[in-house]
């Protein structure tokens, strides 16, 4: 659960969040959209039609229960099918799912994402490398989609011609 309080407090994740999605929105894509509660928060309050993808079953049927969702389709975020890819979103968006997957792939689905965008893409991650493995995790999501397989660090958004922001104390969180 996320509060729908702090996508009104400034340079809060949830405030970032809000702030990046903009107020021109119709149409999202929510890929990598997890159990759909920072979506739901994100969302509140908007008529925006969201559509999210997920692999994992107890994430998609958490996501359907959060009602922000008009479609969730069960799919790879990696492998990405002609439903998804061959429709434009107003806003392309992925919260902490890149580095969940190769470095490599997941350079090849934000570029992906750019071109399913009319508007913007939206992704987030942590710095650098987190070494997070969701089967050693206690009294969390069992998930093994979870793992964390790559790091990435602002600089190589910004190449890609993306504006960062980040959130949190780099003495505290890297």
């Amino acid at each position: 659960y996320v509060n729908p309080i702090l996508r009104k407090v400034p340079f809060t994740y949830p405030w970032i969040l809000a702030t990046a999605m903009g107020d021109d929105v119709k149409t999202v894509l929510d890929v990598g959209c997890g159990t759909g509660d920072l979506m739901a928060m994100i969302s509140k309050g908007k008529d925006w039609d969201i559509t999210g993808v997920e692999l994992f079953d107890d994430s998609i049927q958490a996501a359907k229960a959060t009602g922000a969702y008009k479609k969730i389709i069960k799919a790879d975020i990696t492998k990405l099918t002609p439903e998804i890819t061959g429709k434009k979103y107003d806003v392309v968006f992925s919260s902490m799912a890149v580095e969940h997957i190769p470095k490599a792939e997941a350079l090849a689905l934000i570029k992906q994402m750019e071109a399913m965008s009319i508007k913007r893409t939206v992704v987030t991650t942590i710095v650098g490398f987190y070494g997070f493995c969701p089967l050693d995790a206690h009294g969390e999501e069992k998930n093994p989609y979870q793992v964390h397989v790559s790091g990435w660090e602002p600089d190589e958004f910004r190449k890609m011609g993306h504006v960062t922001h980040g959130q949190g104390l780099a003495l505290v969180w890297k």
